[in-house]
């Protein structure tokens, strides 16, 4: 019904380089999201990725999948989203950002099982830590999450490691 979407749809239908394909995407998914139509930003990003499994840009819309299930807080659909973003795809930037730097940030935030956040922790460090604004809480979390299930001698190497950046806050500790 929007004169807007299917022009962008139709545009879409006739592109063939991969830049323009990519901006005619990110277009059509803005456009559903505010039209409150997050459910179908949704099908169409993952209908997209489902039938163009070489595009490149494929974790970058999966990723915009992960944040909108995320606004509409079924976490663990985003959880899923961010995690298969990881294991599927290979990393790209977009705008300047890892997408997989991105997806370590969002899953260490929803994730609630320790073991699954001292995992994204140790990506997190060994990946992107010349990234990572405050390498120092890594280490503090990560060794937080290690408490979490009683392993004391990692909290404790941990720890140890957060020391190593005094500068580093913890907000509230």
């Amino acid at each position: 019904q929007n004169p807007e979407l299917r022009e962008l749809f139709r545009l879409l239908g006739q592109e063939t380089e991969e830049e323009r394909r990519f901006v005619l995407v990110q277009q059509v998914a803005a456009n559903l999201a505010a039209a409150g139509r997050r459910d179908r930003e949704i099908l169409f990003l993952t209908t997209h990725v489902e039938k163009n499994p070489a595009d490149i840009f494929d974790a970058y819309y999966l990723s915009l999948v992960a944040d909108a299930y995320k606004e509409m807080k079924a976490i663990p659909f985003a959880v899923h989203y961010y995690r298969r973003i990881l294991n599927n795809h290979a990393d790209l930037l977009v705008q300047g950002r890892s997408v997989h730097l991105y997806c370590l940030q969002e899953l260490i935030s929803l994730d609630t099982s320790p073991d699954n956040r001292i995992a994204y922790y140790k990506e997190l460090i060994s990946r992107f830590s010349d990234q990572v604004e405050h390498l120092g809480s890594a280490y503090y979390y990560m060794a937080r999450s290690y408490e979490e299930l009683g392993e004391w001698e990692q909290a404790i190497q941990s720890y140890q490691r957060y020391l190593d950046y005094p500068d580093a806050e913890i907000p509230g500790v």
